[in-house]
Parts: structure tokens; C-alpha cells; sequence
């Protein structure tokens, strides 16, 4: 037999071979098919009806969250240098002051923020971001039907990023407000705003982590984290849960190319809501004080005080005559818990402590040399968290671009650290100015010019005058709780 006979051979077999194995295949399909397609049918069914009931409860949350939505526009004035008829090739791409179209004479240029916001009340309260409004002349909020108000800045807290406007509109539909302390890890959250200056819209995503905090964002961190999409133009809108409640607002991501990455963070309402409360009520913001020096518990540190609890702070210090003191409490005492809620951690602590009205009483847990203990505290005001500045205490320092303030007798021993404070305080810096460039920032502390101690705006005023301005002046600061040192050059 020749070699092509027998390879004709091996592949007839091989065929052969085939066709059984798929007649058999087939047998046993034909076979199973019908129980099969009955049990496929049964779970595509189950599974569609899942998928649908699902979509249904996103649809609703849509549907009833959406008039409570608005877009803020706000626009300030920023300075430019008189640069003659020169023009800049970004001028047409980023737009031209109309009343200063070749750039001369030195006039103010306008710059647009665009921003969200849920409306809290049916009087025209409106929730959103300090850093959608800030420094901005004129805000401007459009409904979800196209009606557009002006609105009143009613106040604004930096150290939490939240603003309150209002509106005078007719048959507001407010969102209802829900309960950020019950939101758990894992449960479903709508995102809604008006992204990229699109109008509304919503994702979805869940709640990834609560409390976070130490993000760099603000002063006072406990955010809420999402990885439903949060983009530009999100800010200041709501995060909902899926009965349509309003349980944070989103206010930041963590990105690396601009857009959401799936880390989202929002102001849980809770903290929110008393931001709201004490804007509307007073006009400004006042945080509680407790007077102690604080950190978090280390394995080892639990174990040489004999605690076995996983939460709790430690406290390494206390403030002299501070409500801490008052109270009783002492240095290497453990606080557990702070009016009836535990305490997690020092942010946990913090942000109780700040959310509390000055000159409230409230019952502190302490763990002290193996025994828990309660003592009550009264708690006190924070220093700074006062908004409000006397214009008889204020100097503006036009020349240099910057507001300047005498240190209030009232704030010194109301630190943590107990050192006193001389000098005076930076109250706001023009960011086109010498200040500016130098590198100071509002709530600055200057204590001395050229190495010479100043207490307040005459001596500052007065060594400042003593110095060579051409070479600069060498400006001593204190910033927080740390010491920094500025050349403040002279004025072009």
C-alpha cells in the first residue's frame, strides 16, 4: 500500500470518528434539551426580573431627586496688568473681558465657576460647596425646568467645604435628608449633578469606605467614599441613597487624569446639617472646644495602659483652665466616648467635638488606671471659628495686598498649645499682590519683621517703616502650630 493509500485511510477513520462523537453529542443534547431549556429559561426569567426591579428603584430615585437638583454658576473678578494691545493666543479659547477686549488699562477680568447644588427647603435653601462660590461677585442657580434665580450668599465653612445659598423661587421641591450615620459599606448610592455643565444627571456606584479622613482636602475630614462616577461640575451636588434620601455631598476626587476614577468623596449630611443649621441660624460658624492634645492608640500603647477596647483616643495633654481641665480630665486618660457615642479615632473625636455647640454639657467615658469613669464637660468655643471681624481691629494693608488684624485677647490660652500668641493676624491676602508672592495666606500669624518682635499693627507698621523695602523684608510667621519665615518684596 502506498504511502498517500494509507494517510487517505487515517483521515477517513479520523472523519468517522467525528461524526460518531458528534452524533452522540448530539444524542445527549437531544436528550437533556428540554429539562435544560426549561431551567435556563426559569433563571434568564428570575435574573431579567432581578435586572429590572433593580433599574425600576435607580429610575424612581431619579425621577424624585431631580427638581431638587440645581446648576450654580458663579462669576468673579480677577485683576490682570495693563499688557498695552498685546494678545494672548488663549484669549479667544478662554474668552476676553468685552469691556476690555486688547487687555490695556489693567481691568478686571471675569472668570465663570460652574458647580451643583440640592435644594434642603422649600423656601429656596440651597446646599453646595464653599469652593463651587468662593470669592465669586454674582451666583446664578438653574432649575432642572430651565428657571434661573440669583442667589444670596447666606454663609460659607472652609474648613469643611460646604456653602448655603438661597433663592427666592416658587414651588421649590426640596430633597429629603437622610441619616449619614446609618449608611453602611457596600449599600447601592446615587450620584447626581450637573457634570461638565451637562445638564443633570446621575451614576451609580456604592458606598466603598466611611469616615475617611486625612485626604488633604479640608480641615474637618470624615468623607463619605464612592466609586459612583463624581466629575467636574459634580460638586456640590447630592449623594442619595436608594430610597431617595439625601445622605452626603460630593465634593472631591481622587484623580490623575481629571475625570472619576472610582474614588469619590462626600461630606456625610449629618455633618453637613449642622453647618446648615448654624448658617441659617447665625449667620456663621462656631465649633465646640474641648481643650486636650490627642492621639490614636497603638497595639503597644493599649497594652501598657491594660485597654483591650480597638476604639478610644489618648489624651497627652490638656489645656491649663481649658472645659478639658475643668472637667477633669487628665493627661494618659483614655476617652472612649463623647456625649453617648463612641469615639473611633481622633478625627471621630474632632469632628463630635466641632459639631458641638459651645457651652453644651456633655458626658465624656474616660478610662483611667484600669476603671471606666464619666465626667461631664462643658464644652467651650474654638478659637477662630468665629467669622465675624471688627472693622475697628482691622487694617488694610493696601500697599502690600493684605487685610491685617491685633491678635483678640480672647483666643490666646485657647489653643491646644498653651504657648502664648504675639503679633498680628493676616485676615485675607489679594492673590495679585506682594503678600501673595511672598508666600503669606490668610490666618497667618506675623511676629516679626527683620528679626524684630512686633504685638500688633502699630509695631508692625512702625518696624516695617525702619526697612530698606528695595531688598525685601524678612518676615517671621507662624502658621498652625509652626514657625516659617517670608522675604516680602516691594511693590512693582
Amino acid at each position: 500500500m502506498s504511502l498517500n493509500q494509507t494517510n487517505r485511510k487515517k483521515k477517513c477513520f479520523a472523519a468517522l470518528a467525528l461524526v460518531s462523537a458528534g452524533a452522540l453529542l448530539s444524542t445527549i443534547v437531544l436528550t437533556l434539551s428540554p429539562a435544560a431549556s426549561q431551567a435556563d429559561s426559569q433563571l434568564s426569567s428570575s435574573a431579567l426580573l432581578t435586572a429590572r426591579n433593580l433599574s425600576a428603584v435607580f429610575s424612581h430615585t431619579a425621577k424624585t431627586l431631580q427638581p431638587s437638583v440645581v446648576s450654580i454658576k458663579s462669576t468673579r473678578k480677577i485683576p490682570v496688568r495693563a499688557r498695552g494691545n498685546l494678545r494672548s493666543p488663549f484669549d479667544d479659547l478662554f474668552g476676553r473681558n468685552p469691556s476690555n477686549p486688547f487687555g490695556g488699562g489693567g481691568l478686571d477680568q471675569l472668570q465663570q465657576g460652574q458647580g451643583s447644588g440640592v435644594i434642603v427647603s422649600d423656601d429656596g435653601t440651597i446646599l453646595t460647596n464653599h469652593h463651587v462660590i468662593e470669592g465669586a461677585q454674582e451666583i446664578m442657580v438653574r432649575l432642572t425646568n430651565g428657571a434661573e434665580y440669583r442667589a444670596t450668599l447666606l454663609g460659607s465653612d472652609p474648613k469643611t467645604d460646604l456653602a448655603v445659598l438661597s433663592i427666592e423661587g416658587e414651588n421649590l421641591i426640596p430633597a429629603r435628608l437622610g441619616n449619614s450615620d446609618e449608611v453602611a459599606i457596600g449599600e447601592w448610592v446615587v450620584a447626581a449633578g450637573h457634570p461638565f455643565g451637562l445638564s443633570t444627571s446621575i451614576t451609580s456606584g456604592i458606598v466603598s469606605a466611611k469616615g475617611r479622613a486625612n485626604v488633604g482636602i479640608v480641615e474637618y475630614e470624615n468623607f463619605i467614599q464612592t466609586d459612583a462616577a463624581i466629575n467636574p461640575g459634580n460638586s456640590g451636588g447630592p449623594l442619595v441613597n436608594l430610597d431617595g434620601e439625601v445622605i452626603g455631598i460630593n465634593t472631591a476626587i481622587l484623580s490623575r487624569s481629571g475625570g472619576s476614577m472610582g474614588i469619590g468623596f462626600a461630606i456625610p449630611i449629618n455633618l453637613a446639617r449642622s453647618i446648615l443649621s448654624q448658617i441659617v441660624e447665625d449667620g456663621q460658624v462656631v465649633r465646640g472646644w474641648l481643650g486636650v492634645v490627642i492621639q490614636n492608640l497603638t497595639p503597644e500603647l493599649r497594652d501598657s495602659f491594660g485597654f483591650n477596647q480597638s476604639s478610644g483616643v489618648l489624651i497627652g495633654d490638656v489645656a491649663p483652665d481649658g472645659p478639658a481641665e475643668k472637667a477633669g480630665l487628665e493627661s494618659g486618660d483614655i476617652l472612649e466616648s463623647f456625649s453617648g457615642k463612641p469615639v473611633i479615632d481622633i478625627n471621630d473625636l474632632r469632628s463630635q467635638v466641632a459639631r458641638t455647640r459651645p457651652g453644651v454639657e456633655a458626658d465624656v467615658v474616660i478610662f483611667r488606671e484600669g476603671l471606666n469613669r464619666t465626667l461631664t464637660v462643658t464644652v467651650g468655643e474654638l478659637a477662630g471659628s468665629q467669622k465675624k471681624v471688627s472693622p475697628k481691629k482691622t487694617s488694610a494693608s493696601t500697599a502690600l495686598g493684605m487685610t491685617l488684624q491685633n491678635m483678640p485677647s480672647r483666643a490666646l490660652g485657647k489653643s491646644a498649645n498653651p504657648r502664648p500668641q504675639k503679633g498680628v493676624l493676616v485676615v485675607a491676602v489679594d492673590p495679585m499682590s506682594p503678600a501673595s508672592r511672598a508666600g503669606l495666606r490668610a490666618n497667618d500669624i506675623i511676629e516679626s519683621v527683620q528679626g524684630e518682635a512686633i504685638a500688633d499693627i502699630e509695631e508692625f507698621h512702625d518696624a516695617l517703616s525702619r526697612q530698606d523695602r528695595k531688598s525685601g523684608v524678612r518676615l517671621g510667621l507662624r502658621t498652625g502650630e509652626y514657625r516659617r519665615f517670608v522675604v516680602l518684596e516691594p511693590a512693582n
